[in-house]
């Protein structure tokens, strides 16, 4: 269907599926909103309510409104999940050198997803430090999310462990 053509029709709808003073989907707050006067309000948004055209627009508004914030969830859940199974060796690589020396490299960040990097310092002295978000913060998150907490996080740890490889184990074959 797409936009009115009336654009006092059009904004009713749009004001309609909004929260205004404290109410959703109140056809008096959204005639006035969109133009009609107080004293006409509750009449003009019982016809306009009616109308089919104006009832189809809104259906469309809710869904697309719906569609918004389930893409919200996913987004917030995916950030959530990434950083609650992000791991160092994402930015540094360990090795061993010709003599047995353990060596830390740190990998290219042209190359690295570093949005999970709260801070990083370098000191005085040349000594590089770096920290990552709140890996334990997300994973109470993520656990809530797929409520597996009542009240007690702390006394669920292993599950969560567990959730959270074989989500990662999903996230992997997903990408193959």
């Amino acid at each position: 269907m797409g936009k009115l053509k009336n654009a006092k029709h059009e904004l009713f709808c749009n004001k309609y599926i909004t929260r205004l003073n404290g109410r959703i989907y109140n056809g008096t707050h959204a005639a006035i909103a969109a133009g009609y006067s107080e004293r006409t309000a509750r009449t003009q948004a019982s016809k306009l309510l009616t109308n089919p055209n104006i009832k189809a627009r809104i259906e469309e508004l809710k869904q697309a409104a719906m569609e918004r914030i389930q893409k919200d969830q996913y987004t917030a859940l995916d950030l959530i999940m990434k950083a609650a199974t992000d791991d160092i060796g994402n930015y540094l690589r360990f090795y061993q050198d010709e003599i047995g020396n353990i060596k830390i490299d740190i990998k290219d960040s042209a190359t690295i997803d570093t949005s999970n990097i709260q801070e990083v310092k370098i000191g005085k002295d040349g000594q590089f430090s770096f920290k990552l978000v709140g890996k334990d913060k997300a994973r109470e998150e993520l656990a809530r999310y797929v409520k597996l907490f009542n009240d007690e996080p702390q006394s669920e740890a292993n599950k969560l462990d567990e959730l959270i490889e074989s989500m990662t184990n999903v996230a992997k074959a997903a990408v193959k």
